[in-house]
């Protein structure tokens, strides 16, 4: 399923279903970085899934570090991207 949408919008107004991989790239400031990682984390993710999430360079993305793990952090022109792993995952797996 690819759902082009505003995440947090969506996720507040459908029923749970668990993924494999969410892509998350909401506009950059919007003071939203910290609710989109929490509602996804409220069974919104396989334990095995992951979590693609894009902000700006300047922006500190808060993460919940009960329910993710960080994969990978890179930077790239303005945009910093992380992949996290929701906890519970295989050892090894990604």
């Amino acid at each position: 399923m690819v759902v082009e949408s505003d995440a947090i919008r969506w996720l507040k107004s459908t029923p749970k279903k668990s993924f494999d991989l969410v892509f998350a790239d909401p506009p950059y400031g919007d003071g939203n970085a910290a609710e989109l990682p929490r509602l996804i984390a409220l069974g919104y993710l396989q334990p095995h899934g992951l979590l693609v999430r894009e902000c700006g360079k300047r922006e500190s993305l808060p993460i919940p570090e009960d329910n993710y793990e960080v994969v990978l952090e890179r930077s790239s022109g303005d945009t910093k991207y992380y992949l996290l792993r929701a906890k519970g995952s295989a050892p090894g797996e990604l």
